[in-house]
């Protein structure tokens, strides 16, 4: 502060200059000292230091171990299906018992109220085509067949004659006739011979009234030996009352078989001891037919005769409530495809001939039924296998090409196709000539390629007649 006097430097608060005197110019509130006030701080509340949640890291649990399955459990879902099964059983039995009548069948079921079914038709394929179309997934019909094991034969295991190996009565020489071969007309020096059977109006019918349905009819001419059982031995399906057994020179055999039944079964128990059994003996057995009625059953089963799968059956049942009727053939195993058609043929007519199969029609012819089961027009087919008829040859041809082969054309004329070509020098027959619009020869004549017959047409121009 300076004085507005003299200017001299004041020092303090002082009121007047001390050097002149003069009076200082300093307000009341300049020259009260300066109180220092001290703000009161802000009271500063206490910080609250939250510990930072430290996130661990995830634990990875180690994969449990796996518990082993309860045995407990595993014998409680057991016996629940066991449970279920047998609860199942119960109400299927008494179903059977309370209705008496059920259809087990496949598509060729067939009963004799309903004789206009083609049954054979199916059969037949089936005796055919066994080894190709039959595994253990597939031998049973698309109905099932309860398979459960019935053991209440009356006749026991000590009761029971000694069975041969297909369960049919051994022939004890003292029952079968003599002259039986003489009096069937059975040619003991026969070689057995299929493709002379071929002819059901050579059949030989058999009626005995038995059961009214006891009939059937034989193919002599294939052959050798019968013996007729007249005993009353115990068999598997009840005692002998009558048999015919038919046996040929390389291995066929055909038996027509009634037996007086000794068993108290249901119809329907019946039939399926009889199924049970086939599918017991018979190797890749095969189920046609399984139909039960009021008062009957038809089971019909084909497969292997044998375990090494050399012969074929063709077994045909019909139970009742006094009789089982059987018809038992086993066939060869087939050498050619015409060896098997032929066999199936003669099976198919002593079916339909055989009166307890339930068919009333009679057989077709053997061209039909070839073109049926081949699907080949017969006499094509026939060519093909033994060649044209040699009764209509009429001369032999030697192959003289100008140029070292013989076009052998499918019809007589350059405008058909070429078959094959014939090397030059080969002699081939003839069986008939043909003239064309200008005035060309040609001759039929075959030629044999794998096995199989060609016919066809060659140039006369080619050829020299000998």
């Amino acid at each position: 502060m300076f004085c507005e006097n003299c200017g001299t430097k004041i020092e303090g608060y002082a009121a007047f200059c001390p050097k002149c005197g003069a009076p200082v110019g300093y307000t009341e509130e300049e020259i009260q000292p300066k109180r220092i006030v001290k703000e009161k701080k802000a009271e500063r509340k206490p910080v609250e230091h939250k510990k930072a949640e430290r996130k661990r890291p995830e634990r990875k649990e180690a994969p449990a171990e796996k518990q082993p399955f309860p045995v407990s459990r595993i014998v409680a879902i057991v016996l629940g299906v066991c449970l279920a099964g047998a609860i199942g059983f119960i109400i299927y039995q008494n179903y059977e018992k309370n209705n008496t009548f059920t259809t087990e069948a496949t598509t060729v079921a067939q009963t004799t109220e309903n004789p206009n079914n083609n049954v054979s038709e199916t059969a037949q394929s089936q005796v055919a085509t066994v080894a190709e179309n039959t595994t253990p997934e597939n031998n049973t019909s698309d109905t099932a067949v309860d398979n459960t094991v019935d053991n209440t034969s009356n006749t026991t295991a000590d009761s029971q004659a000694p069975l041969a190996s297909d369960g049919f009565p051994d022939v004890d020489i003292e029952y079968q006739t003599e002259d039986a071969n003489a009096e069937y007309g059975i040619d003991p020096n026969l070689v057995e011979d299929y493709s002379k059977n071929l002819n059901p109006s050579d059949y030989e019918l058999f009626y005995s009234g038995i059961g009214g349905v006891f009939n059937f009819r034989y193919p002599k001419n294939l052959f050798n030996n019968l013996v007729v059982d007249e005993s009353s031995d115990p068999t598997e399906f009840g005692n002998n009352h009558i048999s015919y057994n038919f046996s040929g020179s390389k291995g066929s055999v055909m038996n027509f078989t009634a037996l007086d039944r000794t068993d108290d079964k249901s119809m329907v128990e019946m039939a399926r001891y009889v199924a049970q059994y086939e599918d017991r003996n018979l190797s890749m057995a095969s189920k046609i037919q399984h139909t039960v009625s009021d008062d009957h059953a038809t089971i019909i089963y084909t497969g292997y005769a044998d375990p090494s799968r050399s012969t074929i059956a063709y077994d045909v049942f019909r139970i009742d409530d006094n009789y089982v009727f059987i018809l038992h053939m086993v066939t060869p195993q087939y050498t050619s495809e015409e060896d098997k058609v032929q066999k199936g043929y003669v099976t198919e007519c002593v079916y339909r001939y055989c009166g307890w199969s339930g068919t009333q029609s009679e057989p077709r012819t053997y061209p039909e039924y070839f073109t049926y089961i081949t699907g080949k027009p017969y006499q094509e087919a026939m060519i093909e296998i033994h060649g044209l008829d040699q009764s209509e040859k009429i001369c032999r041809l030697k192959m003289t090409p100008s140029d070292g082969y013989v076009n052998m054309r499918s019809g007589p004329g350059t405008e058909y196709d070429v078959i094959t070509q014939l090397k030059e020098g080969w002699v081939l027959e003839a069986f008939g000539t043909y003239t064309t619009s200008d005035g060309r020869l040609w001759y039929k004549t075959q030629y044999r390629i794998d096995n199989e017959w060609i016919v066809g047409w060659v140039a006369g121009s080619q050829v020299t007649v000998e």
